[in-house]
């Protein structure tokens, strides 16, 4: 028996850290594709790249290990069955339970890893990752920035500088500040300039040095242009700009799940009590306001606290998903494993072939039940034990039923 744990724990382990390495590959260039045009060509060194690049990976680890514990059980199953070796196994009295133990024990050990690695090394790589985009955002903007040239990624804005100092600094620079229609509504012009991005608001800041902005504005005889337009001088000014529009396409909530995913449990724990108890004064302050003015309850006031209240909530929700993503994730390797055994002796087929795609047709379906479960939990539609769990506890279901009935078909044959 110490023979053939060894020997399924070996062939285990082959296909799966090769599966892994593929799977992880895959991922990465699938999320990364629809960045190509934002970092190639943007005079970005070939190192940043690739330490974005590394950074952004650690969060496809959890949806890889899944995925090849699925794609190795299969294999190693349906090879051995393919082959008879598993009507050997049985003929011998070893059960359907007996031949996948010591693989549940590899992939316990997995889902451990698979956990540790959300709550410790993702957060960290999270972390590093935002500090990076910046950094990335920044390096573009400097890039761009061409002497003679407007420059037009910031919307609304339009900026050329005649010399550049350094990064950070460029000399003799005009800012026309426009609407949709490129009507020109502002303009800024100065001897000198310092931008810099602010990584705690998102903020682009743009310091102007010994300058005028020139404005229009109403006037009574539009056809005299100059008693329209007005000239303020300063020795300092500061323009600040938005990076939401600048961030490589990021969404509002992409942007808070980055936040999110750099807190490990403890952290997200205590962030999502203080927000309960918040919530739960909000909540009390309302329906006292609401008592107290029975004829008025659509009055401002007591909209902004329902607005509050519901974006607050959204905002618990959302961080009650990152809480609780770490130990589905984990779970999802077991349960991957609990349906990829079973399915692997009932198609009795090895290789990279017809297990390819079963893994991938059943791993997809997993992946889009669990996905819309995380998105409605976190729009408030569903609570977190019906939106995340309840599919993990189905699967776990339907695995521990495949399995019962390999073990039963085994000892019919």
């Amino acid at each position: 028996m110490k023979t053939l744990n060894k020997f399924l724990t070996k062939s285990f382990l082959k296909p799966f850290f090769y599966t892994f390495s593929i799977v992880l590959f895959l991922l990465v260039m699938q999320n990364f594709w629809k960045y190509l045009d934002e970092l190639i060509g943007k005079g970005l060194e070939s190192s940043l790249i690739l330490e974005l690049i590394i950074y952004a990976s650690a969060n496809l680890v959890p949806i890889a290990l899944p995925l090849s514990v699925l794609l190795s059980s299969m294999m190693i199953l349906g090879k051995l069955s393919e082959k008879n070796e598993l009507i050997s196994i049985k003929s011998s009295g070893i059960s359907f339970y007996q031949i996948i133990k010591p693989l549940f024990f590899v992939t316990l050990f997995i889902s451990v890893f698979s956990f540790l690695f959300s709550n410790h090394i993702i957060p960290y790589s999270n972390l590093k990752n935002i500090t990076l985009m910046y950094d990335v955002i920044h390096k573009k903007l400097a890039f761009n920035l061409e002497e003679g040239v407007f420059f037009s990624d910031l919307d609304g804005y339009s900026i050329k500088i005649d010399k550049k100092i350094d990064d950070i600094t460029f000399k003799n620079i005009t800012i026309l500040d426009h609407n949709e229609n490129k009507s020109i509504n502002t303009i800024y012009i100065a001897d000198t300039a310092i931008i810099q991005n602010n990584k705690k608001e998102d903020i682009l800041n743009i310091k102007l040095i010994n300058g005028a902005n020139l404005s229009e504005h109403n006037c009574i005889d539009k056809e005299k242009k100059n008693n329209c337009l007005t000239t303020n001088k300063f020795k300092s000014y500061d323009l600040n700009f938005d990076l939401s529009s600048f961030l490589l396409n990021r969404t509002d909530g992409e942007k808070f799940n980055d936040k999110a995913k750099t807190m490990n449990i403890s952290e997200l724990n205590y962030l999502k009590d203080s927000l309960k108890t918040e919530l739960e004064k909000k909540e009390r302050k309302l329906i006292e306001f609401q008592v107290a003015n029975p004829l008025q309850k659509k009055q401002h006031i007591s909209l902004i606290t329902e607005n509050e209240i519901k974006s607050q909530t959204k905002y618990l929700n959302k961080i009650k998903v990152e809480l609780n993503k770490k130990y589905t994730e984990a779970l999802a390797c077991i349960i991957m494993l609990l349906i990829g055994a079973p399915i692997g002796s009932f198609i009795k087929k090895g290789g990279f072939g017809l297990p390819v795609i079963y893994s991938i047709v059943i791993f997809l379906f997993f992946y889009i039940i669990t996905t819309t479960g995380y998105r409605l939990v976190r729009e408030n539609i569903l609570d977190v034990t019906t939106g995340m769990w309840l599919p993990i506890i189905l699967f776990l279901i339907i695995g521990l039923t495949m399995i019962y009935i390999s073990n039963k078909e085994n000892k019919f044959k």
